[in-house]
């Protein structure tokens, strides 16, 4: 009966170090999103358009982070670019943000792919609903 008691111990113990070992690496919360040079870990900002920084999210504040999806509230701010860009004025709306589906970038960084917008103000005209991000540069 000893015997028998050990070797289910011993039989578990191998089970769950095995599954431990087979996880992934974002399994244990350790997914960033890209911010154009770095990738972060709940940034309070995030740009959008790493060539011109034209559009951003701002003042971010998350409420989950590292999971399948990461969620947070915060400012999505685009310049209209109208009549140039440089001469243009910053649009801004409130904003749901959710970040889901990964790629998996040098150093072995996981990344959140895919931003997803939930206006709660007026839309600014030119902004989308969906956003792509790439690994850092």
């Amino acid at each position: 009966m000893r015997i028998r008691s050990s070797s289910s111990l011993l039989a578990a113990a191998v089970l769950t170090v095995g599954a431990a070992c087979a996880l992934p690496a974002f399994a244990a919360g350790s997914k960033k999103i890209s911010n154009c040079n770095e990738a972060q870990t709940r940034p309070k900002d995030v740009t959008i358009a790493c060539g011109d920084g034209n559009t951003f999210l701002a003042n971010l504040h998350w409420s989950s982070f590292g999971g399948s999806t990461a969620s947070a509230t915060g400012t999505f701010e685009e310049n209209n670019c109208s009549p140039s860009c440089v001469n243009g004025k910053l649009e801004k709306a409130a904003v749901k943000v959710i970040a889901s589906g990964t790629i998996a970038c040098k150093g072995r960084v996981d990344v959140y792919q895919r931003v997803s917008l939930v206006y709660t103000s007026k839309q600014p005209a030119q902004a989308r609903k969906r956003y792509s991000l790439f690994c850092p540069s």
